[in-house]
């Protein structure tokens, strides 16, 4: 069962923390995501650093406001199974604090073919910085063997399941242990096998994409739990009317509806602002995508491209698919019709990270990992054209 004043639940982006999420969300209590650290009694936090898309300096001023609530027995660090992001900046700060740490390194998500094989990361078949993912010019992976992700001060070594079945839990104390895995069965025994070593060691995180999610699912099932409810979010995620959104969220994520505070829904950017008084209805707002809806079309913009590129952009749209449009990164919003509107996590779609929609005769394919500018979303047109 997950002891809430032992455990602390921490993601580098919104997406990781809406998985988090919904892993808990048929507790009996609200869950509530929020992206700065704060006191309160709610019992069910689960914290959105927003520091994968940061600079390395960036990420270590962000995280040290995290310091504190953070001072638990397990920490639970959910991080991209494709190995983007500040993982070895975040481990090395955490180890700062934390000198007892133990901490086990498990980026494998053998659904979406993201596996490690003798201590090298695989993503689609290839090894991590051969893979689509390393020409990410935003945010690519730093490295593909797992050990290269430690931080200074713990010895750090590789461990497949069968090995970590036979080593005591006193023998990993104070490591980095990096850990193999191809399979989801495999990733149920390791997600177990932690559970029961996280009891005896001194401080315990767990960092990891899709191990994470087992180790949760693993606690749950010696829970008790209720009817599923609702998971309310402190970041200006969505915004405008979220009736259309409602339905297709709560049978994805497991929720009677979607709250966002007051306050926050009037929180417009200046740039949202000027772009909503050219446009019907503002629907969606995120931290680093921002879609609106007019009329017929939907519209997507990343918040780094809210300039004189951003009209060419929305013109393409309109050309591509007037009533379509997928959203890049590892997020989908799509309009199918004039009513509904669907979001999607990429990684849920086909099983291979490539999501294919039609509408009206109109089709096209986006795959995952961002467009990175306006000349690459072209690039993907032409070629579906």
């Amino acid at each position: 069962m997950l002891n809430l004043e032992k455990v602390v639940f921490i993601s580098d982006d919104l997406t990781g923390a809406g998985d988090l999420a919904t892993m808990l969300s048929n507790r009996s209590e609200d869950i509530f995501i929020y992206s700065t650290p704060r006191e309160t009694r709610k019992k069910w936090l689960i914290y959105d650093t927003e520091t994968r898309n940061l600079s390395k300096a960036e990420t270590i001023r962000k995280l040290r406001q995290f310091k504190k609530i953070s001072d638990k027995q397990i920490i639970i660090k959910k991080i991209d199974s494709t190995l983007r992001g500040n993982i070895k900046v975040e481990s090395e700060l955490f180890l700062d604090w934390f000198p007892d740490l133990t901490i086990y390194f498990i980026p494998a998500f053998p659904k979406m073919n993201r596996i490690t094989i003798d201590g090298v990361h695989h993503i689609d078949n290839k090894k991590a910085l051969s893979s689509e993912y390393a020409r990410d010019c935003n945010n690519p992976p730093e490295f593909e063997m797992l050990k290269d992700y430690a931080p200074e001060g713990i010895e750090a070594f590789n461990v497949n399941l069968d090995s970590l079945k036979k080593i005591s839990a006193k023998e990993l104390e104070g490591h980095f242990i990096c850990i193999d895995c191809s399979s989801e069965e495999e990733l149920k025994d390791i997600a177990n096998i932690i559970s029961e070593n996280s009891k005896k060691h001194k401080r315990t995180m767990i960092q990891g994409a899709s191990a994470v999610n087992n180790y949760i699912e693993f606690k749950k099932e010696r829970s008790s739990f209720r009817k599923k409810k609702i998971i309310r979010l402190q970041t200006l995620f969505f915004c405008g009317s979220l009736n259309p959104l409602n339905r297709e969220l709560s049978k994805r994520f497991g929720m009677k509806e979607i709250i966002v505070d007051e306050d926050l829904l009037l929180g417009f950017d200046e740039y949202t602002h000027n772009l909503r008084m050219h446009i019907n209805r503002h629907l969606i707002f995120g931290r680093n995508v921002a879609v609106f809806y007019s009329g017929q079309k939907v519209l997507y913009g990343k918040s780094d491209l809210l300039d004189d590129r951003l009209g060419k952009l929305f013109s393409q749209v309109y050309t591509l698919a007037p009533r379509v449009l997928i959203s890049g990164g590892n997020t989908a919003v799509a309009c199918l019709n004039n009513i509904d509107l669907y979001y999607f996590k990429l990684d849920n779609i086909l099983g291979t990270g490539i999501a294919s929609l039609s509408s009206n005769n109109t089709s096209f394919i986006i795959k995952p990992g961002g467009f990175g500018d306006v000349r690459l979303f072209s690039k993907i047109m032409e070629d579906q054209s």
